[in-house]
């Protein structure tokens, strides 16, 4: 899967490593730049880009989220309308946690696509070799 779709698309699956790696890095560029803008404030603490990094760079998380999030839901089997789950206070997101960062995809294909974790299709040996 290129980046562009595993960041920006809401179709397809993902397995767990690209879950994991995908909001990791999100929350990684979100410190940083929280740190980039620290260091650029000035001595009242605010800086003049405050609001514009963040009416880009906060939508710009949150649609690559939703979009990672929603490709694992495909992954595990269910609809992505079940991040919805996430806003249930304090175990929604935990339940996402847990169901989406550690227990497996389904085997094989299913409605979103082709198992990601299946990378080649099994070798058929021809009947006259084998």
């Amino acid at each position: 899967m290129r980046i562009i779709n595993l960041l920006f698309s809401f179709q397809g699956r993902i397995p767990r490593l690209s879950f994991w790696v995908g909001l990791i890095s999100i929350f990684g560029i979100f410190l940083a730049v929280g740190g980039i803008m620290n260091a650029l404030a000035g001595e009242d603490g605010n800086s003049k880009y405050d609001s514009i990094v963040g009416s880009v760079l906060a939508p710009l998380c949150i649609w690559i989220a939703l979009a990672i999030q929603i490709k694992r839901w495909h992954d595990r089997g269910h609809s992505g309308w079940r991040v919805l789950i996430n806003v249930i206070p304090i175990l929604g997101p935990l339940w996402v946690l847990v169901e989406l960062g550690f227990l497996k995809g389904s085997a094989g294909a299913n409605r979103f696509g082709a198992d990601p974790l299946q990378t080649a299709a099994p070798v058929e040996i021809p009947a006259r070799l084998a």
